[in-house]
């Protein structure tokens, strides 16, 4: 089971994937593509959430 992005990157930039699912990731985490964009240095992560997310996050997270 993957569950963390720098994993699910790799294994797509490397060829053995073409898709990862997180749904069991996301139902216990909602905020996850948030933190993964953070993790993989993604310049403005806030980009993959809706707007009123990103703002709440984008403010609270420090």
């Amino acid at each position: 089971m993957i569950t963390r992005a720098t994993d699910a990157d790799a294994f797509i930039q490397d060829g053995k994937l073409d898709v990862v699912f997180f749904a069991r990731t996301l139902l216990t985490h909602p905020h996850w593509p948030f933190l993964a964009a953070r993790e993989l240095n993604v310049s403005q992560p806030e980009t993959v959430l809706p707007v009123p997310y990103a703002y709440w996050l984008q403010n609270s997270a420090g």
